[in-house]
């Protein structure tokens, strides 16, 4: 009876909460071509539940592999600036449906909105931070976008990647039907594959309507410059940009500017 009544007052105070409050005990689900992803906020613990299924559609469909998958959450547990899953048993693929626990529960980029030089400048630092560590493991994201960008409640905002699930080797041919939304034709792929600096420049493209008009600084327009780079002509790679002066990074052992340090939630 007090579960009930619990759950009962939390309905009630629902319409009373803030918008960027998360919705806890919700699911949140999304169709794809053939496959559907979930995403549960838990209520027993600070995680979210990613459920995505049936898995072989959407493996078919994205290009990723699940002991792929696997292995770059397990390279990239100790780096900052992504997603990680909250304990080593908590990715599983039973039958045909795959399921993730993942920290930290951020809040969604919509509600920060960078409004200033320093906050564009916290935000491409945190991200650049997730590439870096994605590419050292040997994979790249391709689905850089503004809803797979997220960060911390509190403030200075500290940010990091969401989505790992669409992550697959560097240099490879994505399947036809794959063309997340962003892409430019003639320009994202180099010659036919999806590179490193193919995903420098989806950062651009996904930044560029909310960082542009606020970064006036020489240095952060000199940097700016550096992520719209075309691919076929990018000469840097993430971990180089993170050196750039205008990020004022300490380095990847030190820096706590970006999001999802080890163990946060």
């Amino acid at each position: 009876m007090a579960t009930i009544k619990f759950y009962q007052l939390l309905c009630a105070q629902n319409a009373r909460y803030p918008p960027n409050v998360l919705p806890a005990g919700a699911v949140m689900s999304a169709q794809g071509p053939g496959f559907t992803r979930e995403l549960l906020f838990r209520t027993d613990v600070l995680e979210v539940r990613k459920v995505v299924s049936p898995w072989a559609v959407f493996a078919a469909w994205s290009g990723v592999d699940f002991k792929k998958l696997k292995k770059l959450y397990r390279a990239t547990a100790k780096r900052q600036g992504l997603v990680h899953i909250a304990s080593k048993d908590a990715l599983t693929l039973r039958g045909d449906v795959y399921t993730v626990d993942l920290i930290p529960v951020g809040l969604p980029s919509r509600n920060a909105w960078p409004t200033a030089e320093d906050e564009a400048r916290l935000l491409l630092h945190g991200l650049l931070h997730g590439l870096a560590a994605i590419h050292e493991a040997g994979f790249v994201h391709r689905d850089l976008r503004w809803d797979n960008f997220a960060c911390s409640p509190a403030s200075p905002r500290r940010w990091f990647l969401l989505d790992l699930e669409t992550c697959a080797p560097a240099d490879q041919s994505p399947p036809p039907t794959f063309e997340p939304a962003g892409w430019q034709s003639g320009t994202t792929l180099v010659h036919g594959l999806y590179t490193r600096a193919s995903d420098l420049y989806q950062l651009w493209v996904a930044v560029q309507p909310r960082c542009e008009q606020v970064v006036v600084s020489a240095e952060g327009r000199a940097f700016l410059e550096a992520i719209a780079t075309p691919p076929a002509q990018q000469t840097r790679s993430a971990a180089e940009l993170l050196a750039h002066e205008w990020l004022r990074c300490d380095g990847a052992g030190l820096c706590r500017a970006a999001g999802a340090q080890t163990g946060e939630r």
